[in-house]
């Protein structure tokens, strides 16, 4: 069924606490970003409401835009995908784990696996 306005607040938040990370590289890339990606939330909003997860959702139309490697120049370079989207979301942006587990779309066990070999290669240091 559908879900809670929290956890479609939680999706916003989400762009705006990345896009914000972004913002402090340059406002004129952010702005745009910001801009766009919200405007794929709003064209899919229905699909937002009735998503289990409406922060994965909002993160992969974030990482759509940015090409992932826009979000952080670090991570995304050394790190797969899954792993370096982790480090992102608890160390760079400060989620607690289980909110950085729900806005990747993964259980909480998953997601401190992730972060445990992230960890065990020195990447996340």
């Amino acid at each position: 069924g559908p879900v809670s306005t929290d956890s479609a607040s939680v999706a916003f938040s989400l762009v705006i606490g990345a896009s914000s990370l972004i913002g402090s590289y340059t406002e004129r890339f952010t702005v745009p970003l910001v801009s766009a990606v919200l405007g794929d939330l709003a064209m899919t909003w229905t699909e937002v409401l009735q998503s289990p997860s409406p922060s994965a959702l909002a993160w992969r139309l974030l990482s759509v835009r940015t090409g992932r490697d826009a979000v952080t120049a670090g991570p995304h370079r050394v790190l797969p995908a899954a792993q370096a989207d982790a480090v992102l979301l608890r160390y760079r942006l400060g989620l607690p784990a289980e909110q950085a587990a729900e806005v990747m779309g993964r259980e909480p066990a998953e997601f401190a696996w992730l972060l445990k070999q992230t960890v065990r290669t020195g990447a996340a240091a």
